[in-house]
């Protein structure tokens, strides 16, 4: 508890307060003032203690002062000094109630607004469930915090990034060996070739080279094939006189073909049993015809396989197929077939003479074997190696039409979005890689991750204040209720509960009127709103239950200094009944009450409830411009002006007082006494020497009459008197009061006090 206040200056009117030194307090205290002395100054002082906020304090710097604004509390046996607007150190165990407790709390103004039940909250919940709602408070900022970094850092990271990929999923990429240009120029292609599908779906296949007629071993064995039908003697017979008669076979077939009987057709002469003839005979029979037919048809064949003909419709296929891949190339680039036509023309030319040599010959002597000369041989070989590079030629143009039949499969297939989306990707992949987005990604990342653990803590934390809050909200409510139903009120709290707006904890409630829902935000059309519903001592009447059930519910409450500043503005009597009853009934329960009012019954009422022999009473009096604490008693605070002037008079008789403000207390003693006494003969500005005038000139028939015998001692109190008592001036050009008039005059003023003569 506060036990002493030892220093006070240069704060409001309260200026240097304490001219008779320390001001000591007690379990109990009351300090009662007019407005505008200084109370809610004190107030502002004590909350500063409490918080260590000295802002407000700064901007009550006593004005025209001379003084720097210090304080010093002592708390227990512990000095709490403020200087240089800095505490040495803060009581928190403080709760005032005030005109800022309910701006900041409960309303101002027409409308509760969020922030107000976000510290209803902090106040209702405790220190406890206060640090756990700080440190929700504090998370919430820290991850507002974390998102500002965040959202630098992605806008840095945007400068790297194509396509429709977010800062985290860029920072979150781990690029691999196969992020490479090549990849990238693939996917480029597909998608450039998804793009282009139409022109992909018109490109032509390749043909195949048809060179597949001449079998160079059938050649061979043409050559060598003979006819088993003609005997041998009579082949070696033809075969020797061809040779000596330098015939040909050829020569000798057609000459046969005219003996048909036994004569011979150029000489006539007979030509039976002559053995050249039977061995022509032999030799040109149907079987040799049959034979010669076979062999030319065969030979003829070979020779027509490798004419210029066929040659050049190879030439025409190749053609065909290299203007086709040009077309190719945009989107299959690597399409490519090789034939090199100029040199296996070559090779074709010498095979096709080869054969025309070898195909002459066997048909000019059809049953003698014909072997291949060396040369002839090489050019049938090279022409193999031909066949081979066509067959070859044949296999890629299959597999290129494979190739193409692929791409246009994948086209019809595929979607321009997601090939696109494949590019970016591999573009930023390879991006990635780059020390700048790495370290961007990083310092991304890095937030991410900060701002992640801030956030499992909240959840930790704000778990925790949940747990807390849940079981002081339905406290809470009730109290509330019970409270509000003590001041006879026509509204309930409805509904209490703890909500999270902005991610920050505050109270949300209701307040039912007759069975009506209140609108406490005031928006438009709706039929019952907070400003209207409630008046302002309803509104009062609200805060002073939340402030009280908070303090029922607060388990350390036996710890707290209890501060109320003038609590019952706007309340009826009623209600100033039930709040002064519930003040006095805390003082038991806390560690110290404090109340401040400039209401005299309060002081008399909440002093009677509380004892006054057990509590310190203070009054803030005026001094010059400024005030001071005086040490008072609840008679001397609730004496009425007339009580005042007799005992300032009385105390003078005494030997205490000032002469200068006594003299001026005469005259108000006397004027309220006859008007008391006589009320229907004087109004309340009739003054001493218009009351003399009055008495003297009454009728003999009225009770006034009777002070007519007193006349000459209220003539000379007034003559006395008027000098000092009229004016600002009273007092400034007189002669120097002598203790001994006055005190004459006091007498004869306390006797006419005491009644009407005998």
């Amino acid at each position: 508890m506060i036990s002493k206040i030892t220093k006070l200056n240069g704060i409001g009117t309260l200026h240097a307060p304490l001219p008779n030194g320390a001001l000591s307090l007690k379990k109990k205290t009351i300090i009662y003032g007019e407005n505008g002395r200084g109370k809610s100054t004190l107030v502002a002082i004590i909350r500063s203690l409490a918080c260590g906020d000295t802002a407000g304090l700064r901007q009550r710097k006593t004005i025209k002062g001379i003084h720097p604004q210090t304080a010093q509390f002592l708390i227990g046996t512990q000095p709490h000094e403020l200087s240089n607007d800095i505490w040495s150190k803060t009581h928190p165990e403080i709760c005032v109630f005030d005109a800022t407790f309910i701006s900041e709390n409960v309303y101002s103004g027409a409308s509760i607004d969020p922030d107000q039940r976000k510290n209803l909250l902090n106040f209702a919940i405790g220190n406890q469930g206060v640090s756990l709602a700080k440190r929700v408070d504090e998370l919430a900022t820290e991850i507002a915090t974390k998102r500002q970094e965040e959202t630098a850092a992605k806008e840095q990271l945007k400068k790297f990034i194509k396509g429709n990929m977010t800062p985290e999923q860029f920072a979150a990429l781990t690029p691999t060996d196969s992020d490479s240009e090549a990849a990238l120029d693939a996917a480029k292609k597909r998608r450039d070739a998804i793009a282009r599908s139409s022109s992909i779906n018109s490109l032509q296949p390749t043909s195949p080279i048809s060179f597949d007629g001449f079998n160079h071993r059938r050649l061979i064995e043409l050559l060598e094939e003979t006819i088993e039908a003609v005997s041998k003697d009579a082949a070696e017979r033809v075969h020797t006189h061809i040779e000596n008669s330098q015939v040909t076979e050829k020569w000798l077939e057609e000459g046969s073909q005219f003996a048909t009987g036994d004569t011979c057709p150029y000489c006539a002469q007979s030509t039976e049993r002559i053995p050249l003839v039977e061995a022509y005979k032999l030799s040109f029979s149907e079987a040799y015809k049959n034979f010669k037919a076979y062999l030319k048809k065969e030979l003829e064949t070979l020779e027509k396989a490798l004419s210029g003909e066929k040659w050049l419709s190879v030439k025409g296929t190749a053609d065909g197929n290299r203007t086709k891949l040009v077309a190719w190339k945009e989107f299959l680039p690597d399409a490519v077939l090789s034939f090199d036509f100029e040199t296996n023309t070559q090779k074709v030319q010498r095979a096709l003479e080869a054969v025309r040599e070898v195909v002459d010959k066997k048909l000019t002597n059809p049953l003698e074997s014909v072997t291949l000369t060396t040369v002839q041989t090489a050019a049938i070989e090279a022409l193999v190696t031909t066949i081979s590079a066509v067959d070859d030629y044949n296999v890629s143009q299959v597999a290129l039409n494979e190739k193409l039949a692929d791409l246009k499969t994948s086209v019809a297939r595929g979607n321009l979005e997601d090939a696109e989306a494949e590019v970016f990707t591999l573009e930023n992949r390879i991006t990635r890689k780059t020390a700048a987005a790495e370290a961007a990604s990083k310092i991304l990342l890095d937030a991410i991750a900060a701002r992640e653990r801030l956030e499992d803590e909240k959840s930790s934390a704000r778990l925790k204040l949940d747990t807390h809050t849940q079981t002081v909200v339905g406290q809470y409510k009730d109290s509330i209720n019970k409270h509000l139903k003590g001041c006879r009120t026509s509204f309930r709290i409805k509904e209490l509960k703890t909500v999270y707006t902005g991610a920050k904890p505050r109270f949300d409630y209701a307040i039912e009127l007759l069975g009506s829902p209140v609108d406490l935000a005031n928006k438009p059309n709706s039929p019952v709103v907070f400003d209207s519903a409630l008046s302002f001592g309803d509104k009062s009447a609200l805060a002073f239950a939340f402030f009280l059930a908070k303090l029922e519910n607060d388990p350390n409450r036996s710890q707290q200094t209890v501060v109320f500043d003038d609590p019952l503005s706007s309340l009826d009597s009623s209600r100033r009944r039930y709040t002064r009853q519930q003040i006095a009934e805390s003082a038991p329960d806390v560690a110290q009450l404090i109340v401040l009012t400039h209401e005299e019954a309060t002081v008399a009422d909440i002093s009677m409830r509380l004892d006054e022999h057990e509590c310190a009473i203070f009054e803030l009096r005026p001094h010059g411009d400024f005030s001071v604490f005086t040490s008072t008693t609840v008679k001397e605070i609730t004496a009425s002006e007339y009580s005042r002037c007799f005992d300032s008079m009385t105390h003078y008789l005494h030997g205490s007082g000032r002469p200068e403000a006594v003299v001026k207390q005469v005259r108000p003693f006397l004027e309220m006494n006859i008007r008391y006494r006589f009320p229907a003969d004087f109004g309340p500005d009739q003054s001493l020497g218009k009351m003399i005038g009055s008495i003297k000139t009454c009728d003999t028939s009225k009770p006034l009459s009777k002070l007519k015998v007193l006349l000459p001692a209220l003539e000379e109190i007034n003559d006395y008197t008027t000098t000092y008592s009229h004016g600002d001036m009273a007092l400034v050009h007189t002669e120097k009061i002598l203790d001994s008039d006055l005190k004459a005059i006091v007498t004869k003023a306390i006797d006419f006090g005491h009644g009407l003569p005998n």
